[in-house]
């Protein structure tokens, strides 16, 4: 969802649950792709975080740049070049990769 949002255009709020989410919050918030609300407050204001990052000018130029650059992105081909470079480290090392209906012919 979140890189759909940048692929829009828009900046993103992020509300990080995990220790991996906080980390790559953390990483969007760097690059002025959008802003992380902190946990821990115990009446957030969401609707004043949220008007935050969609009306910093800064971070939707940001978020625009990043479209811009990113327009063509396309998680498919991400996905399937990801499956195939693994099947060729695998069969690199010796073992052949694990079969699937895909690879059967159905």
């Amino acid at each position: 969802a979140t890189a759909a949002v940048l692929l829009a255009g828009c900046p993103v709020l992020v509300l990080p649950q995990q220790v991996e989410q906080l980390m790559f919050a953390r990483r969007l918030e760097s690059q002025g792709l959008g802003l992380v609300a902190e946990a821990g407050t115990a009446t957030p204001d969401w609707a004043s975080a949220l008007g935050a990052a969609w009306t910093n000018r800064d971070l939707s130029d940001a978020a625009e740049s990043f479209a811009g650059r990113h327009g063509g992105h396309d998680p498919r081909y991400t996905a399937t070049r990801i499956a195939d470079d693994c099947d060729s480290l695998l069969r690199h090392a010796g073992r052949e990769p694990p079969r699937t209906p895909e690879t059967d012919g159905g």
